[in-house]
Parts: structure tokens; C-alpha cells; sequence
């Protein structure tokens, strides 16, 4: 009877194990496409500037239009897709780095400056 409530236990644990790493570990995770509200000028790690009301994450495709966005030194953006200025005069102030980032597609009126150091794309550079 004991041996019967142990491999009943083991089984019910082995399943929950099971479960868990198929519904919440192998999961992809999905990006959501992110905009610039932060109004004419902000800084980048600012939660509140985002239309998602958190800073854009390795799989988001963010927009910045209108606006000069600041980097902070120390700070790291990431990125799946960055499109800067498809509107008026946009300005991506680079101070601290890109930690991932595919693609960068700049704009007509769009000016993308990295003050302290040079930054790596992995996919594409479109200017």
C-alpha cells in the first residue's frame, strides 16, 4: 500500500515537471512592437517613455519618431528591430551600448550618434 502512494506521488511530480518545462520554459517569447511616448526628448531606460509602459526588451521592434531619445552611459539597449524617424527630425543619442539588436533602419530625417564607442548590429543597417 505504501509502495502504491509513492509511485503515485513520483508520477504525479514527474508530470507537474513535465508541464511546467513544456507550458512556461519552452514557450517562445514573443515581442511586442514598442513606440516612443516619452514626448521631445527623454532618455531611453525612462519605463514611462514606452507605449508598453516598460523599456523595449531582445525581442521587441521599437519605433522612435519625433524625438531625441538619449542612452544613458551605463545603461544598454535592446532591440529585435530599431526604426528611427520615419516622421520629422529624429535624433538616437548612444551613450550607453546596445546589448542585442538585428536591425537598425534609419530615416530620411533620422540621426543615430554613439558617443563613447562603437556598436555592433547583427542582421542589418539600413540608412
Amino acid at each position: 500500500m505504501y509502495r502504491g502512494f509513492l509511485f503515485r506521488y513520483f508520477f504525479l511530480v514527474l508530470l507537474f515537471i513535465l508541464t511546467f518545462f513544456t507550458f512556461v520554459v519552452i514557450t517562445p517569447v514573443y515581442g511586442a512592437t514598442v513606440f516612443w511616448v516619452g514626448g521631445a526628448s527623454g532618455t531611453w531606460e525612462t519605463d514611462a517613455n514606452w507605449s508598453t509602459g516598460v523599456v523595449p526588451s531582445t525581442a521587441d521592434d521599437v519605433t522612435i519618431d519625433n524625438s531625441t531619445v538619449t542612452l544613458s552611459g551605463g545603461q544598454t539597449a535592446n532591440f529585435t528591430t530599431l526604426n528611427i524617424g520615419s516622421g520629422s527630425t529624429t535624433n538616437l543619442i548612444l551613450i550607453g551600448n546596445i546589448g542585442t539588436g538585428m536591425d537598425i533602419n534609419i530615416a530620411n530625417n533620422a540621426i543615430l550618434t554613439a558617443e563613447e564607442q562603437p556598436f555592433m548590429v547583427s542582421e542589418k543597417l539600413i540608412i
